[in-house]
């Protein structure tokens, strides 16, 4: 953000989240950054384990959306209920969405709706209870606003992370990227909120799923069309509250799905629930070429 005083709207469309993390996730970005801080009118709402009802969670982000001096929206944290305010935000209403929106896991649902009705980015980065509750790791928190004012050419991912990740097919791709959160999306199949990922390189990441979950989720992902005909794969983490000695069978699954496709596939990437949780600009034009092991930007993102 190019302002020296910008102010963060603090939205929550799903899992309930206590007053004291709240306090904390304040505290934190104000020492930060100096920023102001304006809360959902939902926040402080308690409806079973959500964060108020479904309508509640759908007014507190359409509010924070509209007023005008909010300038970027981060979300306090996954969990689940995302996919339940969807119906509460139309089309219409999307549309008129122009503040960044930045989070994770849960937030798939919102993010891949919000993409595929308006062609607009969301930004699939930590969300604050998850990140902003222990201020000594900076490196994910700068990555969120670098993201946010990206330059065409720059890298998605950087090179000494790069070096971690590994070639599952070899190939280039150029296209828009969606995806996020696995378990999520695949709750969205058979939903009018998701429609097929055709002509777009995707991104996945999952946490505390087993190996054969994942095989299971992915089956259920070609099967029902939703990866007929995309251009590339992106693979981040899926290793986190697996038991160590089925940490291997991530890669067997993965090349059992991904491998002989015609088309780029990288595993390794640092983005999902591990500690490196680097920002993926959803619905963004990108390019991957496996020879020179790089994915970059090919469109500026401006978001001052």
């Amino acid at each position: 953000m190019a302002k020296n005083k910008y102010t963060i709207g603090i939205a929550n469309i799903s899992s309930y989240t206590s007053d004291e993390n709240l306090r904390t996730v304040s505290e934190i970005l104000c020492s930060l950054y100096g920023c102001y801080i304006v809360k959902a009118n939902n926040i402080g709402l308690r409806h079973h384990f959500y964060s108020g009802t479904a309508k509640d969670r759908a007014s507190g982000l359409i509010e924070l959306q509209a007023r005008d001096d909010v300038d970027v929206i981060m979300f306090l944290r996954g969990g689940y209920g995302a996919v339940k305010t969807l119906e509460y935000l139309d089309n219409e209403a999307m549309k008129r969405f122009d503040k960044p929106m930045i989070g994770m896991s849960d937030l798939t649902a919102l993010f891949i709706h919000y993409y595929q009705r308006t062609g607009k980015i969301a930004f699939h980065g930590p969300n604050l209870v998850s990140e902003f509750l222990d201020p000594k790791n900076t490196k994910n928190k700068r990555d969120i606003f670098r993201k946010l004012n990206s330059v065409s050419g720059s890298p998605l991912i950087g090179s000494g992370d790069m070096k971690q990740s590994a070639v599952i097919s070899c190939g280039k791709a150029e296209a828009r990227i969606i995806g996020g959160n696995l378990s999520t999306l695949v709750s969205m199949i058979g939903t009018p909120y998701i429609r097929s990922f055709k002509g777009h390189i995707i991104f996945l990441e999952d946490t505390g799923e087993r190996p054969y979950k994942v095989d299971r989720m992915l089956t259920q992902c070609f099967s029902s069309g939703l990866f007929d005909g995309i251009e590339g794969v992106l693979l981040g983490d899926f290793k986190q509250g697996t038991p160590s000695g089925e940490m291997h069978l991530f890669e067997m699954v993965f090349r059992e799905h991904f491998s002989g496709n015609n088309y780029p596939v990288l595993m390794n990437l640092p983005f999902g629930h591990g500690r490196k949780k680097s920002t993926i600009p959803l619905g963004a034009l990108v390019k991957i070429n496996t020879c020179r092991n790089e994915i970059l930007l090919c469109e500026d993102i401006n978001h001052a």
